[in-house]
């Protein structure tokens, strides 16, 4: 009885086991793989682009993906073929918007650059979409000069330095009275950490911006070996670089007003272009902090 019983309970079970299947005719949810790569779109720089040496390399591309980013990196692969990663950053949204700039190291070679900018999403899926553009350190004009001068201007360094004088611009734009931008020539002559400026500092300036008939001894007025910014303010005002330079006479420098006033004073011929030996060393010195 104990068997027929046990085996009656088997029955019973495979029935039921039966039965429940006999009722489930769906399939099991299919797994979806995302095999579709990121799209990227390269808008600045663009292909046989030509930078010159003092200027910034701009990098603008737009990235999109069909579910979700991963990853997003910059390589700058050089003339003799070294690469080097410009940056590597993780994104966690279905599109990025790239933007960054690049100060241009001072010695380097000119030539064909490749920039590749490569996309990840989380399924491992990538893109590599690549520019080239020329390098350059041709003799420029004023227009090349002032992009070159407007991207130092805005560039991170340039305005931190300025923020440790108390200038924001954040506040106060990038047009400036002449008390400030005597702050801003301040902080271009002055080179070092210190916030006086020396005299091996200020006797440079006076070469390089083509400075005639100045005594060192009548611009450090208190003769404590440096010029703060009451005695550099002062010093500058009698160069008359302020009226020479605000060509529309409205008491505010821009921009393109302090690029012209720079570029005048580096043409040391007077030919209307800037050689390399006019400007690289100078833009380097006055713009661009290492």
């Amino acid at each position: 009885m104990k068997i027929i019983y046990l085996a009656s309970l088997f029955l019973l079970s495979v029935t039921f086991v039966s039965c429940d299947g006999d009722g489930d005719d769906d399939d099991p949810t299919p797994v979806i793989l995302d095999t579709v790569a990121p799209e990227v779109t390269m808008n600045e720089p663009t292909a046989d682009d030509s930078v010159v040496v003092i200027d910034m390399l701009v990098i603008f591309a737009e990235i999109t993906d069909n579910w979700r980013l991963d990853n997003v990196r910059v390589v700058l692969t050089e003339p003799g073929g070294a690469s080097r990663v410009l940056s590597d950053v993780s994104v966690t949204s279905f599109q990025y918007e790239l933007i960054e700039l690049h100060q241009i190291p001072k010695n380097a070679a000119t030539g064909d650059y490749t920039l590749t900018v490569e996309a990840k999403d989380k399924e491992l899926n990538v893109t590599k979409e690549s520019v080239t553009f020329v390098l350059h350190a041709s003799d420029i004009n004023n227009a090349a000069f002032a992009n070159a001068f407007h991207n130092a201007l805005f560039y991170s360094k340039f305005t931190e330095g300025l923020n440790e004088f108390g200038y924001s611009p954040w506040d106060y734009g990038y047009s400036y009275d002449e008390l400030w931008l005597s702050t801003v020539v301040h902080f271009m002559v002055s080179t070092d950490e210190e916030f006086s400026i020396s005299e091996a500092e200020w006797n440079r300036f006076i070469a390089d911006f083509n400075v005639q008939n100045q005594s060192w001894a009548k611009w450090d007025e208190n003769s404590d070996a440096s010029l703060d910014d009451i005695e550099f303010r002062k010093g500058l005002s009698s160069l008359n670089f302020f009226d020479d330079w605000d060509k529309d006479q409205d008491s505010i420098f821009s921009p393109d007003e302090m690029a012209d006033g720079i570029f005048s004073r580096w043409d040391l011929n007077n030919d209307d272009m800037l050689s390399r030996q006019e400007y690289q060393e100078k833009f380097y010195t006055y713009l661009y902090r290492e």
